[in-house]
């Protein structure tokens, strides 16, 4: 079964690559379709399980130009949509604005995941035409004014944005998880996506069998109760042979530093692909097209991958069977 976690299931979103990767399957390098950008290392929360906490006690925030410089590059090498999370909270990044306005000057697709706090400057993003989803992560009911301020800004501007709420479900949330859910959804949001912490003590990986069975009952009776609303489980992911995909996308960090993928805090190896300051004119595409891009690739522990519930492996399992196949079908109209 694959997991869904939006309303556009994740078979349907990697099959729209076909062509890339067939390309990356033959040993090519294609250009990168989506960016995923952390603009700050600062974050207003603590939240337990996070990955990036080692980063927040240092906090770092991606200069303007060099944004600037970047998204340049990236739109020109055919790049069409931009997301902001990671590492810190985006909305804290004091120049928010002038980000989101290098992203509209390329008139590029624009998302973010966001704690929410800020629904002022949220509301920035919201006024940007090409703002596609914004997705909050709550992780306590003191948010919920938040996002229904939020909910209600997108509404007020007309903006044709969907807005889910994100629950990052650990063991000793699962009392709350009903509770949780309903508030979020009575906050305006068009979905809910649930997905399970890993990587930690609070892990529901680490339940008792039936406690597991129990918290899968509960979250099939979400999803039959709002259909097409709540989304998710816990269901581990892991990745099955290489992962090749990953040029599909970049990831650049507070520090501008780009990366094979947004899972990098807990390797052994580093899989950076090198530092956009550390190149003439800054140039994306310079790294990107590099020997040190496929040796960053190589150096990946496919192990480690198994850490978190990655897309990718969900990506790897379609795409591995539907080039395996002779049959195909799909390069045809």
């Amino acid at each position: 079964m694959i997991p869904q976690y939006a309303p556009v299931d994740l078979r349907t979103k990697i099959l729209s690559f076909r062509k890339d990767a067939v390309r990356l399957n033959r040993g090519e390098m294609v250009a990168p379709t989506m960016a995923i950008v952390y603009p700050t290392y600062s974050c207003n929360m603590r939240c337990f399980g996070c990955i990036s906490n080692a980063e927040n006690a240092h906090p770092a925030s991606l200069g303007v130009d060099l944004f600037d410089d970047f998204v340049s590059d990236f739109s020109q090498m055919g790049g069409e949509s931009l997301e902001f999370s990671g590492g810190g909270e985006p909305t804290l990044h004091p120049k928010f604005g002038d980000l989101i306005a290098s992203v509209a000057r390329r008139d590029l697709q624009f998302g973010m995941i966001t704690n929410g706090t800020k629904p002022d400057v949220c509301g920035i993003a919201l006024a940007y035409p090409g703002t596609r989803y914004l997705r909050i992560s709550v992780y306590t009911v003191n948010q919920l004014e938040h996002v229904r301020r939020i909910s209600q800004k997108r509404d007020a501007l007309g903006s044709t944005c969907r807005i889910g709420g994100k629950i990052l479900l650990g063991s000793s949330s699962v009392p709350a998880l009903k509770f949780l859910t309903e508030e979020i959804l009575d906050a305006g949001v068009d979905f809910v996506s649930i997905k399970a912490k890993r990587h930690c003590a609070d892990d529901p990986e680490g339940l008792p069998e039936d406690s597991k069975q129990h918290l899968e009952a509960t979250l099939q009776e979400l999803r039959d109760r709002w259909p097409g609303r709540v989304f998710g489980g816990i269901t581990k992911t892991h990745q099955v042979g290489t992962c090749w995909l990953s040029p599909l996308h970049t990831v650049v960090d507070a520090l501008g530093i780009v990366w094979v993928c947004c899972y990098y805090q807990d390797r052994v190896e580093d899989i950076s692909i090198g530092r956009l300051s550390d190149v003439a004119g800054g140039k994306f595409r310079d790294l990107w097209y590099s020997p040190a891009h496929r040796a960053a690739m190589q150096r990946v522990i496919i192990p480690e991958c198994d850490f978190y519930d990655c897309r990718f492996h969900v990506y790897h399992d379609v795409m591995n069977e539907e080039l395996k196949d002779d049959a195909s079908h799909l390069a045809f109209i």
